[in-house]
C-alpha cells in the first residue's frame, strides 16, 4: 500500500478563471454558488466569499437526490433562509427553474424589455454548473461528464427572455491547508483521480461507511458482519465482488476504483460526509 500523501491542485486554467472572475463579476446582477450537498462547507470556496464582498448572491447545494435527506434538512436549517439557500437536482426542471424565481425576486429585475438579468454560475470543479445550465435550457449546451476540469473557459448563454447565464470553469484554492477538506473534494469528485493516492481515498471512505452508515455497507457488499479494520473489510469486499488475481489474492486497487465509483455516483446509498 502507498504511504498517504497531501492532496494539491490548482491547474494553470484556475489562475485564468480567477482572473476572469474579477473582471467580468461587477458586469453581472447576481451569483449562484454551487455546492455539493454531500459537503457543504468542504465545497465551499474561501476564494469567492473574498471576491463577491457585497455582490448578492444565491447559495445552491447540489445533489441533494445524492446526499442524506435528513442531513440536508439540517444544513438548510443551520444556514438559515436570509442567506438565500437552496437545495437541489440540478437535473430536475422544477428545482432549477426555482433558482431563477429566486433570483428575479432578490435583484428586483426591472420591468423593461431590453433589460437583461445576468446570474454567474460558480463552483469548485465536477459540482453540476454544465448539468444546471443544460436542465434550465431544456436541452445539452455545454459538455458534461462525471469528473473535474470538463470546462474551461467562460461563456456567456441566453435564456429566456431577458436572462443571461454566464458558465465558468470550477476553480479551486491554491493550497488546502485542511487535508481532511482535501479527501471530502477527493471522495465526491471534486479532485482528479490522478491527484490523489487512491487507496488513501478508498480507506477514508470505508471507515466513513463503517462507523456512520454500516447497514448500507453491508447491504451493498453482502456482508454478513464487518470486519474490525478499513483495510480487513476492503479484503472482504474483494472475495466477495471476485477482485481477485493469481493465487486466489484480492486485487486491492480493482476494489478502490469499484468503491470510489459506486460511492461518488449514489450506488451504495445516499450519504452526506460532513454534519452540522
Amino acid at each position: 500500500m502507498k504511504s498517504q500523501a497531501n492532496i494539491q491542485w490548482f491547474p494553470g486554467h484556475m489562475t485564468k478563471t480567477r482572473r476572469e472572475f474579477q473582471k467580468t463579476l461587477p458586469t453581472v446582477d447576481i451569483v449562484i454558488e454551487l455546492r455539493d450537498a454531500r459537503i457543504p462547507e468542504a465545497s465551499k470556496n474561501p476564494l469567492i466569499d473574498s471576491l463577491l464582498k457585497d455582490k448578492p448572491r444565491i447559495i445552491c447545494l447540489t445533489r441533494k437526490d445524492l446526499a442524506d435527506p435528513e442531513e440536508t434538512k439540517k444544513w438548510l436549517d443551520h444556514y438559515g433562509s436570509k442567506n438565500n439557500v437552496v437545495a437541489l437536482n440540478a437535473l430536475q426542471a422544477k428545482d432549477a427553474k426555482k433558482l431563477l424565481s429566486l433570483s428575479k425576486r432578490i435583484v428586483k429585475t426591472p420591468d423593461r424589455a431590453f433589460f437583461e438579468h445576468k446570474i454567474m454560475i460558480v463552483g469548485i470543479p465536477n459540482i453540476g454548473k454544465s448539468t444546471l445550465i443544460n436542465t434550465l435550457m431544456g436541452k445539452k449546451r455545454t459538455k458534461v461528464q462525471n469528473k473535474p476540469g470538463v470546462t474551461k473557459q467562460t461563456s456567456w448563454i441566453p435564456l429566456e427572455t431577458g436572462i443571461v447565464l454566464l458558465d465558468t470553469p470550477g476553480i479551486l484554492w491554491p493550497k488546502f491547508e485542511d487535508q481532511k477538506s482535501a479527501k471530502l473534494l477527493a471522495a465526491t469528485g471534486a479532485i482528479k483521480d490522478t491527484h490523489f493516492e487512491e487507496d488513501d481515498i478508498a480507506l477514508f471512505v470505508i471507515e466513513f461507511l463503517m462507523k456512520n452508515y454500516p447497514d448500507k455497507l453491508k447491504e451493498r457488499y453482502k456482508l454478513k458482519q464487518l470486519p474490525s479494520s478499513a483495510i480487513d473489510c476492503i479484503y472482504e469486499i474483494g472475495k466477495r465482488r471476485g477482485c481477485l488475481v493469481k493465487g486466489g489474492e484480492v486485487d486491492e486497487y480493482k476494489v478502490y476504483d469499484i468503491l470510489l465509483n459506486e460511492f461518488k455516483n449514489g450506488i451504495i446509498g445516499n450519504f452526506t460526509l460532513e454534519t452540522v
